[in-house]
């Protein structure tokens, strides 16, 4: 009877450990299929991050490439409203300067002897040398005098902010007189000086003019030999400065 009762002791135990076995069984597979299925997810989150970072990387240059056309795009409209300015500075300039030229012939074109004459550089009263002076004198005659009252030192009264140039300009000839001078480029300045000299005697300040003797180097019409008499070629001319010429310069040097 101890007998029977032992062997079904122990063939329960085995029952157990068997079952026991199978129960581990399990249990393994299904940490083993877990731990599958994780590092499946886990390498899938890899190249889903990977993905990620390489759609910011692509975004962050998206962005980068978007604020340089943004500062490209503030550029071009700085320097379209710089040539705007530009522009509209020019023309004003020019507005002003033919406004000026159409007073000019105005006021001098009937007087002889005088007439004007547009550059680039501004508006000349180009007055003939033989209204002004003697053959090879640097001394104003009267009806200089009369001319330069009722022309220049008038429009200069009228006009206290225009600053000049006075020109001397001669032929290649040399004339004698009773002064000796030392070439053509000293007596186109001493003329030059004359005409300033007396538009200070009637009330112009000498600070709003001043002088260059050019000699035979700008002819108005080209001599046939350097030292020909020429009698265009001798004149005074005065240079009206436009009043807008320190404007255009700043534009010019902002240009260079």
């Amino acid at each position: 009877m101890h007998k029977g009762i032992l062997v079904a002791s122990l063939s329960a135990c085995l029952f157990v450990f068997a079952g026991c076995k199978t129960i581990q069984g399990w249990v393994a597979g299904d940490v083993i299929k877990q731990n599958e299925s994780l590092t499946g997810q886990v390498s899938q989150l890899s190249a889903a991050r990977e993905e990620l970072e390489s759609q910011l990387g692509k975004l962050g240059g998206v962005m980068a490439e978007n604020e340089q056309l943004k500062a490209q795009l503030v550029d071009a409209t700085s320097q379209s409203e710089e040539q705007k300015r530009i522009a509209e500075t020019l023309k004003a300039a020019k507005a002003a300067q033919e406004k000026e030229l159409q007073d000019l012939k105005r006021l001098f074109d009937t007087i002889k002897g005088i007439k004007i004459r547009p550059s680039p550089e501004g508006t000349y009263i180009v007055m003939d040398n033989a209204i002004l002076f003697e053959w090879a004198k640097a001394d104003l005659t009267d009806d200089a005098r009369q001319t330069l009252d009722k022309t220049v030192a008038a429009f200069l009264k009228d006009h206290p902010d225009q600053q000049i140039r006075i020109d001397g300009h001669t032929d290649g000839s040399h004339g004698t007189g009773p002064k000796v001078w030392k070439d053509n480029y000293e007596l186109a300045a001493m003329r030059a000086h004359a005409v300033m000299e007396y538009l200070v005697s009637k009330g112009v300040p000498s600070n709003r003019m001043y002088i260059a003797g050019f000699g035979p180097n700008k002819p108005a019409v080209e001599p046939p030999t350097l030292d020909a008499r020429v009698p265009e070629n001798r004149r005074v001319e005065i240079l009206l400065i436009p009043k807008y010429k320190g404007a255009i310069d700043s534009i010019l040097e902002e240009v260079r």
